[in-house]
């Protein structure tokens, strides 16, 4: 009996080349894609008027808190902003004002002296941040007159605001860097798939010449 082994043709060297050149170009546009995305934080407060550390000689009938951005909308109920005298007194309402990302309280003060403000909102992702900070009010132009006026700038304590949070510049140059590499990315796979489909396009074409001069 004659035992006939059927010998299976190997797979062309060239497109084998090719495929795997086609799943690295894959592989690579996908981890590109999905792995540069900018991650989220909270929001964070930009300013405040009073500033902290301010000294007022001059009527403040409202204390306003600017976020980055606003409150989470439904939830804005949970928005309060206390602003307290020394001897514990309230000098704030009970109403927060919200217009944007803007949070206000009317005031009405008693004594000169320091008050602290504490503030508590919801970030628009759903997480709770909060603040607290003082500033100076004089009643009658009291104190010197070198005292810095109310002005708008960053708060330096939060009780949970990122550490390191994001400029709108720097989000707009994340995005942007996403979109370059998305693009390359996809133009790695194209180039990737059109070399494959060259290769084994040859390779097919070889063979074929190979079986005509076969005799």
């Amino acid at each position: 009996m004659t035992t006939i082994n059927e010998t299976r043709p190997r797979m062309p060297r060239a497109f084998r080349l090719a495929s795997l050149t086609a799943i690295a170009a894959m592989l690579a546009a996908v981890f590109m894609a999905s792995g540069t995305q900018p991650a989220r934080g909270h929001d964070y407060l930009v300013s405040a008027s009073p500033a902290a550390d301010a000294t007022i000689e001059s009527p403040l009938t409202s204390v306003s808190l600017t976020l980055s951005e606003a409150p989470l909308e439904g939830l804005d109920t949970s928005s309060y902003i206390s602003v307290v005298a020394a001897d514990g007194r309230t000098a704030s309402a009970e109403e927060v004002i919200l217009e944007g990302s803007t949070l206000s309280v009317p005031v009405t003060f008693g004594n000169p002296g320091i008050y602290t403000v504490t503030w508590q909102t919801v970030s628009s992702d759903g997480h709770p941040i909060s603040g607290s900070y003082s500033f100076t009010w004089l009643s009658n132009g009291e104190g010197e007159s070198s005292a810095p006026t109310a002005t708008s700038s960053p708060i330096p304590s939060a009780t949970e605001t990122p550490s390191t949070p994001a400029a709108p510049a720097e989000a707009g140059d994340s995005s942007s860097a996403v979109g370059v590499l998305f693009w390359a990315a996809a133009l790695v796979l194209f180039l990737g798939l059109g070399a494959t489909a060259y290769l084994v396009f040859r390779a097919q074409r070889r063979r074929a010449q190979d079986s005509g001069r076969a005799p």
